[in-house]
């Protein structure tokens, strides 16, 4: 009977440290935690009050003693863990350590919760058995922790059908609807990409954007002179990805005919122009002046001659191309797969937007830019760089000669335009060199797809879109050598033996 009892007393033992160990892990008592807590605590001050005489003894034994004073040792390290687990608890702090800060959210999506002046309340269809779930619902909790105006809750289609397909209508597995107060946007799967892949930062962020935004604002996009193609985002010279990244910033995408008007019209939040074959006309570079001088943005993407310079356009306004190719040596130019006549940009100017703009941009077959006025640079080569004057003997090869304009050279410029009337905003004008820069072969290269939103976002006010857009999520696996493997496995055994030592030599030392 005896034994019965200090078997059952064991078992109580475990039950409370199981217990325990399950609240840990799971942050609040369950109902099998908490079972498992009290049959272990009913079971060991059963035993101890059915065996209270035998408890006595056995608590006056010198051996009694030394292993109650190693218990109260081990709760205090216990106590001290929780203690220390307990104040993480209560002030969550997250550090990323992956060397594209993979698992944090972009500087987009924090700019854009942390402006937040409305509640969202987000709710996501899922199925509890996908394993997607766990991954959206950590960087939900990613998007709340940042703005707790961002509320969202998960519910299986299956097990709520009755608000699945009667209030929201949802029709897939992975649907998620984001509601205002006034406004209610969804995203679905995609059934191109077979309907299974999760949303990604990039997703939720846009969608996010639809929901609180009250209006959409349009980009105008000067057609009619053999521009790039907007529609094209197939082949290498098409400006189809620049577009569909436009439009998932909420931009409604339009295209303008100058030739046919005389007002750009009041609904352009910018305008681009994408390197026309031919020059505009009079009356159309007078059309995007008065814009500006009305508050406008207009960005005018570049090439070299044959193309045209824009120059009786562009030097009222301080900026002056001039008639080169800008060639660049530099190693890094190449260790990029670039060559010299594809300058690697990593200098900016400070404005805003090239603001903690991290990356490097790349520029095919760029001109260069004079500023003077209240003119700046925005993008601006190496000191190796030259503008290369002899454009007829550019096949031929290049060095850099007396004619030549010494480096370094502003590709990109910005400056703002005063307004007509006394009362009204500056208009907003970027020139680049370039315009291969936001073609599709170049769109998601280095930081151009970047820089070329952060300009469009610039010139509509969009503050808050200017920053570093969403990553797409990835699993990224542990990768370990032969030799850390085994270095690993070496720690985990003399971890063991160590244990296993102290262990026999306490026994020897009580056998003494």
């Amino acid at each position: 009977m005896q034994k019965l009892w200090k078997n059952l007393l064991w078992i109580g033992m475990i039950g409370m440290i199981a217990g325990l160990v399950l609240y840990s892990v799971a942050g609040i008592w369950k109902w099998y935690a908490t079972t498992i807590e009290i049959v272990g605590l009913a079971l060991v001050f059963g035993t101890i009050f059915v065996n209270f005489k035998a408890v006595l003894q056995t608590l006056g034994r010198r051996s009694t003693k030394y292993g109650i004073s190693m218990v109260l040792g081990g709760l205090f390290v216990l106590g001290i863990l929780a203690a220390v687990n307990f104040f993480f608890f209560r002030n969550n702090y997250r550090s990323d350590w992956t060397n594209q800060n993979s698992f944090s959210l972009s500087d987009q999506t924090t700019k854009i919760l942390k402006s937040l002046d409305k509640e969202v309340q987000v709710k996501a269809f899922w199925n509890d058995n996908d394993n997607a779930k766990t991954q959206i619902m950590e960087l939900f909790n990613e998007y709340n922790n940042v703005s707790p105006k961002f509320q969202f809750e998960f519910l299986d289609v299956d097990k709520n059908a009755d608000v699945a397909q009667q209030v929201y209508q949802i029709e897939k597995y992975g649907t998620i609807i984001f509601s205002t107060a006034t406004k209610e946007e969804r995203w679905e799967p995609n059934p191109a990409m077979g309907g299974s892949r999760p949303p990604q930062e990039e997703d939720i962020t846009n969608t996010l954007l639809k929901a609180i935004r009250d209006e959409q604002k349009t980009v105008y996009f000067v057609t009619g002179h053999g521009e790039g193609d907007l529609d094209d985002a197939q082949s290498r010279e098409g400006f189809g990805i620049a577009k569909a990244e436009l439009e998932k910033e909420f931009y409604a995408i339009k295209t303008l005919d100058l030739m046919a008007i005389d007002v750009i019209p009041t609904d352009a939040s910018a305008v681009v122009v994408l390197s026309p074959d031919k020059a505009y006309m009079t009356h159309e570079n007078q059309a995007l002046t008065q814009y500006l001088k009305n508050g406008g943005g207009v960005v005018v993407l570049l090439d070299p001659t044959p193309k045209p310079d824009f120059k009786d356009f562009l030097s009222p306004f301080g900026i002056t191309p001039d008639q080169d190719v800008v060639v660049d040596p530099s190693l890094e130019n190449r260790l990029f797969g670039g060559n010299p006549g594809m300058p690697l940009v990593r200098q900016y100017g400070d404005h805003q937007i090239t603001k903690d703009f991290p990356y490097a941009t790349v520029f095919s077959m760029t001109r260069s830019l004079q500023v003077s006025g209240s003119a700046q640079p925005l993008a601006i080569t190496s000191n190796n760089a030259w503008g290369e004057t002899d454009l007829a003997n550019l096949q031929n090869g290049v060095s850099q000669g007396s004619t030549d304009i010494p480096g370094p050279l502003n590709i990109a410029v910005v400056t703002t335009v005063p307004s007509d009337s006394t009362d009204g905003k500056a208009g907003r004008l970027v020139v680049v060199g370039d315009s291969d820069f936001a073609t599709n072969i170049q769109f998601n290269n280095q930081g151009n797809g970047n820089f070329f939103t952060n300009i469009v976002s610039w010139l509509a006010e969009d503050e808050d879109l200017i920053s570093v857009t969403p990553k797409q999520m990835e699993n990224i696996p542990l990768a370990m050598t032969a030799g850390d493997l085994r270095v690993v496995v070496y720690a985990i055994i003399l971890f063991g033996l160590l244990i296993i030592g102290q262990g026999i030599r306490i026994y020897l030392k009580r056998r003494k």
